[in-house]
């Protein structure tokens, strides 16, 4: 697995892991077992709950960025 190229992943019949939490929640969404063992109404609420903090967590500078960007001006 670790010799294979991004192109040889695409391929075949391995699949990427999600990158971000969005991608996450995505799968976790379209996954009808996941959705069906834990039932409409909890599933729905995580999603709603993940999505918010995805929101949240992109409206926060972090300290690298402070760091990095407040210096260069």
């Amino acid at each position: 697995m670790y010799r294979l190229t991004p192109d040889d992943v695409k391929g075949g019949k391995i699949g990427l892991i999600p990158q971000s939490l969005a991608e996450a929640v995505a799968a976790f969404e379209a996954d009808a077992v996941i959705r069906q063992a834990l039932g409409s109404e909890l599933a729905d609420e995580f999603i709603k709950v993940k999505r918010q903090e995805w929101v949240r967590y992109h409206n926060t500078v972090s300290r690298w960025e402070l760091d990095r960007y407040l210096t260069l001006f």
